[in-house]
């Protein structure tokens, strides 16, 4: 029960950095962030971006190794669900936005790591405008490790609410 408790922090710290890595590369795209891990009963929303005159739901998405599987597939129906339930609850409670198109993307970051290596427990990933998603690792090992953003709009459909 201990090791779930220390390792609950550095996930959600990991999943907050991922985050903001992807609020980032959607706002060097053009994009207002409108809101940040937006809670509610029913679940979360990672991101909400205003892009080209629509509201984005955004999913962010991050997984160490692929063995795990893409990290695109474990948007599955029942997450789709709950996202949708999560922005029938944000429009809700900022009904200023109801008028607004809107549709759910989902911004999937993956380490370009051969399938069995893992992402060192250290890593604090950046964005380098030069270079693109890296993370630096600070053991003095492997000092860089290259990470990979697939944005995919319209990732579901949202006529189905």
């Amino acid at each position: 029960m201990d090791s779930e408790i220390s390792e609950h922090p550095t996930a959600r710290k990991k999943g907050t950095e991922f985050e903001s890595l992807a609020a980032h590369f959607l706002a060097e795209q053009g994009a207002q962030i409108v809101a940040r891990n937006f809670h509610c009963r029913g679940g979360e929303l990672d991101l909400v971006a205003l892009i080209d005159g629509c509201l984005v739901f955004v999913e962010v998405r991050f997984r160490v190794s692929s063995a795990y599987g893409d990290p695109l597939e474990t948007v599955n129906f029942a997450k789709q669900r709950k996202l949708k339930r999560a922005a029938q609850t944000f429009f809700r409670r900022n009904p200023h936005w109801e008028a607004w198109p809107c549709r759910f993307d989902v911004i999937a970051i993956a380490p370009e790591l051969s399938p069995s290596a893992a992402l060192p427990a250290n890593s604090q990933p950046t964005l380098d405008r030069g270079r693109g998603l890296v993370g630096r690792h600070r053991s003095g090992e492997n000092p860089t490790i290259h990470y990979q953003i697939e944005w995919v709009c319209d990732a579901f459909d949202v006529d189905a609410w």
